[in-house]
């Protein structure tokens, strides 16, 4: 299911008595997810903690309304109580999620790469493509703790992308191939805008990407591991040199038996 399928159906499945606020929405939708898409495509890192809000809004909102929904079945003003309970409970999930950064690049990561992936592949059929999206949101979510600006600028540019077109092609009659297509090259642009605009960032974490690189080989070279270690060649000959060319160190010791005759008084 794409992405903008889904903010559609959970648009729908709001409640009877909120009909004019589901148009409402139904008809801003189209226009608020292509200007989220552009500033997402061409300034992702600038706008990846508004991504983080929105995710962790969700999560708040969505987990206890379908658990107490549930649980009790509430309507009418039991069910306004339980939507403003959500979206109180919402907003501090988005809130206090930035205290937990490395769960908050992972979790934004993963349905950035989930929302946009299956559209890339969407030639596979909706369960493959689907499958690997998952798979490869939970991948690049991982690496992204580790290597913050890269997978962010990356997967910000092209997952702008294809939100970008996602909408145009439910409106139009724009093919999958031909979607795949702009959405490769608008997320080209936007990956080398933000290069351009985070190229002090993308140095620093560029060098500490060589560095861990270096240390990884260093760790896989036999010559390092444990019991194979040699000595540089010329410390090793220093040493068996003066093993050579060790002698004996004087000494005031008399050897016992040698002591010299005293005469007594």
């Amino acid at each position: 299911m794409e992405f903008y399928e889904l903010l559609e159906k959970i648009i729908d499945a709001a409640p009877a008595g909120y009909e004019n606020i589901v148009a409402l929405l139904r008809s801003a939708l189209p226009w608020v997810m292509g200007i989220c898409a552009l500033a997402t495509c061409f300034f992702g890192h600038k706008v990846h903690k508004i991504w983080n809000a929105f995710f962790f809004f969700w999560i708040g909102f969505l987990v206890p309304v379908f658990v107490i929904g549930l649980l009790t079945s509430p309507k009418g003003t039991g069910m306004d109580i339980l939507i403003l309970f959500g979206v109180v409970t919402g907003g501090l999930c988005a809130y206090f999620s930035k205290k937990l950064f490395k769960l908050q690049l992972f979790v934004t990561t993963f349905f950035l790469v989930f929302a946009a992936l299956p559209t890339y592949l969407s030639f596979l059929g909706d369960a493959v493509s689907t499958l690997i999206g998952f798979v490869g949101g939970i991948v690049v979510g991982i690496i992204s703790t580790k290597y913050k600006y890269i997978m962010t600028i990356v997967t910000t540019a092209f997952t702008g992308a294809s939100l970008f077109f996602v909408p145009i092609q439910a409106k139009t009659l724009l093919s999958d191939g031909w979607v795949v297509v702009f959405s490769l090259l608008l997320g080209a642009a936007g990956l080398a805008a933000q290069i351009y605009t985070e190229r002090k960032e993308l140095k620093e974490s560029g060098e500490g990407l060589v560095k861990g690189w270096k240390k990884i080989r260093k760790t896989l070279d036999p010559a390092n591991r444990k019991g194979n270690r040699k000595l540089p060649a010329d410390r090793g000959g220093a040493i068996a040199d003066a093993r050579q060319n060790r002698v004996a160190e004087p000494t005031d010791a008399v050897p016992a038996g040698n002591e010299p005759h005293r005469e007594m008084p």
